[in-house]
């Protein structure tokens, strides 16, 4: 109300403070149902999980007819700050169709967190076999450099009971995180999947301090190629790949990094990798891993060389330098194991 003047701002000042101070100890969430505007959109905001709801949900700064070169009428309040807008732009973790859908989501998300950041990992009886295989890991790496891998299938076919809980689905597609249990330990999941940018690295390093402050293992599954680079991202992508690789190097909690398909260049260093302090490192026989793809190391070695040269230093380059082998040798990965075996490698 415009006549308790500031005391309003006084009392919201109190709560982000106590906000802030619980941050990191206790997990925060925040449901988002109706209008949730002005400086009360700050509330969710600081929360590690925001859940909004598509219907009559809409979160806000100014409003449309205060801005200017918006008449409130061409631009809907939904344009501007409704759960599909606000998801595509990393603000909500979870967006649900109703209310109801909204509380069985938190109720899940509630169910893989621990109570504060002090609360030891205490495992869950699970129902799923320990040591189960999935033999449709063995071809799910596609034969061409095109058609990207089915990541959330990996995921899913080796988490318990196939369960697991997408965060910002919608923002950063390139990468995906969420929760999963491996033999009922709640485990944060980051799983790229090609290149990373300015926005899949802002996403995943959120991601990875969230884990860290309420001792959550990480794992990573890991196929990148390298960073996607613009005019216009560049100007902050090296910021962003830093923090993502603080965020790794930084956290203490158990990190296990599987190597399914490409690692290459800085962009494997940055994604969990043995110099960055991952405790475990596995490897599928189709990985690939080192300074980049081998033909065009070939390419570069061998510039003034004709093709069928090239394409014979390129095997040459992809086998003593490229293969998870070379790696293993070197120490890089612990242990080059079969893709249907993941579940058991990862849980042990």
């Amino acid at each position: 109300k415009l006549e308790e003047g500031l005391n309003t701002l006084e009392a919201y000042g109190t709560i982000f403070r106590n906000q802030t101070n619980a941050s990191g100890v206790v997990p925060q969430i925040s449901i988002i149902l109706g209008d949730c505007l002005g400086i009360a959109s700050f509330m969710p905001i600081v929360s590690d999980f925001v859940v909004m709801c598509n219907k009559n949900a809409k979160m806000f700064m100014m409003s449309p007819a205060t801005m200017p070169g918006l008449d409130g009428k061409s631009t809907s309040y939904e344009q501007l700050g409704g759960a599909d807008t606000l998801s595509k732009e990393g603000m909500i973790h979870i967006c649900c169709d109703d209310e109801k859908a909204c509380f069985t989501k938190v109720r899940q998300l509630i169910d893989f967190l621990p109570e504060n950041n002090l609360d030891l990992v205490r495992p869950e009886l699970t129902s799923d076999d320990l040591n189960r295989v999935d033999s449709n890991l063995d071809t799910i790496v596609p034969e061409d450099d095109v058609t990207p891998i089915d990541m959330k299938y990996v995921i899913t076919s080796v988490a318990d009971n196939n369960i697991f809980l997408e965060l910002r689905e919608n923002y950063a597609e390139n990468i995906i995180t969420g929760f999963t249990k491996f033999d009922g330990v709640t485990t944060g999941i980051v799983a790229n999947n090609g290149l990373l940018n300015v926005e899949a690295a802002k996403k995943a390093s959120e991601f990875i301090n969230t884990c860290d402050a309420f001792n959550i293992p990480v794992l990573t599954l890991t196929n990148v190629s390298g960073f996607a680079a613009t005019m216009c991202a560049e100007r902050s992508l090296a910021k962003a790949a830093a923090k993502l690789t603080y965020a790794f190097a930084n956290a203490t909690v158990p990190k296990v990094n599987v190597v399914i398909g490409k690692a290459f260049g800085s962009a494997y260093v940055t994604m969990n990798s043995k110099s960055l302090g991952a405790d475990m490192v596995y490897a599928w026989p189709t990985a690939e891993i080192g300074m980049m793809e081998a033909d065009l190391a070939a390419k570069i070695m061998y510039a003034d060389a004709d093709a069928e040269t090239i394409n014979e230093k390129a095997k040459e380059y992809a086998e003593l330098q490229s293969s998870p082998v070379s790696a293993a040798r070197r120490g890089y990965v612990d242990t080059i194991i079969q893709p249907a075996d993941t579940r058991k490698y990862v849980i042990g």
